[in-house]
């Protein structure tokens, strides 16, 4: 499965450099693969707003969090990749990439 998103990541000015922004999606891919929606959800500001696909819009770290916690349980072999990047002021920039994820193996219990 395949989908395009657009992400706004918490950077500051010296973080709008598309190396290192692609450094903070690998984080995210990293916490998001071993299902750690907690580190996922720390790389939010506490303000921050998500729009899921079809979904209601999520305020706030601990929504964030919940969210990412249902996702990874549905989800795996995620990978963020950074396309661009453009500053827009001092402390802030917008990126655009690619959010490339698997459905996640069912777990069968007997």
């Amino acid at each position: 499965m395949l989908t395009a998103l657009y992400l706004c990541l918490p950077v500051s000015a010296m973080a709008q450099d598309k190396a290192l922004i692609q450094g903070l999606n690998d984080k995210f891919s990293q916490a998001f693969n071993e299902g750690n929606a907690a580190a996922v959800a720390a790389l939010y500001t506490g303000d921050a707003v998500i729009l899921p696909p079809g979904g209601e819009m999520m305020k706030g770290r601990n929504a964030i969090q919940a969210f990412w916690k249902g996702a990874t349980e549905h989800l795996g072999d995620g990978k963020l990749t950074t396309v661009d990047v453009r500053p827009l002021g001092s402390t802030t920039a917008r990126e655009i990439g690619t959010f490339t994820f698997c459905q996640a193996t069912p777990r069968f219990t007997r």
